[in-house]
């Protein structure tokens, strides 16, 4: 059970910001049509999301969205299991 329920997505995940970044695997580059350039940007660099307990309120966010090296560790970064569901009927 999360710590606030009212705040759980449409899939009923909760506590999707504020706890650590997420991990994701996707890797750190530029949306595709976005003429913005981060010097960051790499395809070593995997997306992290949704805010450390130390950040700022304005970071502590599900759209937030920053990056790390795979050798990267440190409190505040950890990663959520999660499956996907085949669509009905398959």
């Amino acid at each position: 059970m999360g710590s606030f329920s009212g705040g759980a997505s449409p899939y009923g995940a909760e506590d999707m910001a504020g706890n650590v970044w997420e991990w994701t695997d996707s890797p750190y580059v530029a949306y595709p049509g976005s003429t913005y350039n981060d010097p960051q940007y790499s395809t070593e660099a995997r997306v992290t999301r949704g805010g450390g307990w130390f950040d700022d309120q304005k970071q502590v966010s599900t759209t937030n969205r920053s990056a790390a090296l795979p050798q990267t560790a440190n409190d505040d970064l950890g990663f959520r299991c999660v499956s996907e569901k085949a669509p009905s009927g398959q």
